[in-house]
């Protein structure tokens, strides 16, 4: 509580070295050599940390002038649950707690209105301001198959930076794929360098690298699973097209008929972040013609909820799921889903 630290070392030269402290930027230098005694305390001198900083951006459209007012941003890294969403003049401030360890804030950003977006990255060179435009999406196609060239139904298939690090890839997207093992994603951000892999696969699961231009269609052929692809979920899992049928440990279901709705699914750890995150992209999105609702696996101590929760398993690979008014999943993937789809699906 004072700040302070004591560790025991070894004796001769030691390499201290600071992590990280939420809220503030590390020390620099972030490493320092420390020669220890026998029997001899080493007394450090204090340190002072910076706070860090509020970042800024300023979203704009096509043209590079026209600011974009109530678009959404999303954190890749670090990784954090929600949307921001940008005021009359396209700015938005982005907070985090801990800073990644190369310094950079990496987002996605979503357009309002329109099937565009942008990836961005952060620094401390851009605190006072950063312009960022956003373009027309692409769309990726592709098939997983088996070794015997047969379709592999409902597993993973995202998108990553290709110099990502592979025990800790920086997912720009991921969704699962259907009954034909075939699948689809209509908000690949243009000019961004990407890598399409089957989840728990290498070589032949990995498609090439690839980068769209505005408003591009390319289809990646098949990828090959090799071995048994890991699959979540299953027979039995909550039926997500009958959500309404299902008795909710907190808060109410609409009874209105013919509203197209969001599933998401989480672990009891999760569930409070997650019921707020959802609650506040619908209203981002301006949707209230939407019907929400978050499903704990476990279970979850019931407290007051802006929406329905229930306990049960997913159904499948994926944990969130997009349901149109007639009761069809129109989408399959993680996290909040493209704003674009809230904003334009029935």
């Amino acid at each position: 509580s004072k700040g302070e630290f004591r560790m025991s070392a070894a004796e001769g030269e030691n390499i201290l070295y600071f992590d990280g402290t939420p809220g503030y930027l590390p020390p620099e230098p972030r490493a320092m050599r420390v020669s220890v005694s026998p029997g001899a305390p080493v007394q450090l001198p204090g340190m002072w940390l910076a706070p860090l900083p509020t970042y800024k951006l300023q979203l704009v459209d096509e043209d590079e002038s026209t600011p974009v007012a109530g678009a959404v941003i999303s954190l890749l890294r670090p990784r954090q649950f929600g949307w921001l969403t940008t005021d009359e003049s396209g700015w938005s401030q982005v907070h985090v707690v801990n800073l990644p360890q190369d310094g950079r804030i990496i987002g996605v950003a979503e357009h309002p209105s329109k099937a565009a977006g942008a990836v961005f990255a952060l620094d401390r060179t851009v605190v006072n301001g950063a312009k960022v435009k956003l373009l027309p999406y692409g769309t990726v196609t592709g098939q997983v198959v088996n070794e015997k060239g047969k379709p592999v139904p409902d597993v993973v298939v995202g998108a990553a930076f290709p110099d990502s690090p592979v025990d800790d890839p920086l997912l720009l997207w991921r969704t699962v794929t259907d009954a034909d093992g075939r699948f689809r994603w209509d908000s690949v951000v243009a000019g961004v360098p990407q890598r399409c892999a089957v989840a728990g696969t290498v070589g032949q699961g990995e498609s090439a690298n690839f980068n769209l231009a505005p408003g591009e269609t390319k289809d990646l052929g098949t990828l090959t699973a090799s071995g048994q692809a890991k699959k979540e979920g299953g027979a039995g899992g909550f039926n997500v097209t009958k959500w309404r049928e299902e008795k909710p440990v907190c808060g109410t279901i609409g009874k209105q008929a013919g509203r197209p709705s969001v599933i998401l699914f989480c672990d009891e750890s999760e569930a409070d972040p997650v019921i707020e995150g959802l609650a506040q992209a619908l209203e981002a999105a301006k949707r209230t013609d939407w019907d929400a609702a978050v499903v704990v696996r476990g279970g979850h101590a019931c407290k007051e909820a802006r929406l329905p929760m229930f306990a049960g398993n997913a159904p499948g690979a994926a944990t969130t799921y997009v349901v149109s008014a007639d009761n069809q999943i129109l989408l399959r993937t993680f996290g909040l889903p493209p704003l674009r789809l809230l904003r334009a699906a029935r």
